[in-house]
Formats: C-alpha cells, sequence, structure tokens
C-alpha cells in the first residue's frame, strides 16, 4: 500500500468512527413536574431476613399511591421482577 492509500484509508475509518459517535448522540429526557404525576411513591425500603439482623440482598418494598383513584398498591421486587397488590393507604 502506498502512503497516500494509507492515508485515505486511515482518513475514511477517522469519519466513520466520528459519524458513529455523532450519530449516537441522545436526545434530552423530558422530566414531568412532581404534581402531574398520577403515582406517588409512599415509601421503599430493603427487606429484612427471618433472623431481623441482616436484609435480602435485592429484594425491596414499596407503597404507590394513585393519585387519581386514591387506591395504594404494595410492591415487593426482587431484581427485574415485580409482585403487587392492593393495600389500604397509609
Amino acid at each position: 500500500m502506498t502512503t497516500r492509500s494509507k492515508f485515505a484509508v486511515l482518513t475514511a475509518g477517522l469519519l466513520i468512527a466520528f459519524g458513529a459517535g455523532y450519530g449516537s448522540a441522545r436526545g434530552q429526557v423530558m422530566t414531568p413536574r412532581p404534581d402531574t404525576v398520577r403515582f406517588q411513591m409512599v415509601t421503599n425500603e430493603p427487606v429484612a431476613a427471618p433472623d431481623n439482623r441482616s436484609v435480602v440482598a435485592g429484594w425491596s418494598a414499596m407503597v404507590i399511591k394513585d393519585r387519581l383513584t386514591r387506591q395504594c398498591f404494595a410492591a415487593v421486587t426482587e431484581g427485574e421482577s415485580m409482585s403487587t397488590t392492593p393495600v389500604n393507604c397509609p
């Protein structure tokens, strides 16, 4: 390969790399005002182990309130999994 063709390949590679970086730029995220959101987090806490001396890794419990229906839900999460049930609001 000649010096000129090496330069052309290097230039093309740089242009592709810069183009890929520019094209993957993320857009802005709009955050709504807290008073316009339907659901409200009441509490979010870790789950205690049966011995009451430690917490269960990866598990948490939360209470969420639906502001429109005024109904509360208890949710238990473990990693990406979640289970919910209706409860009385505190």
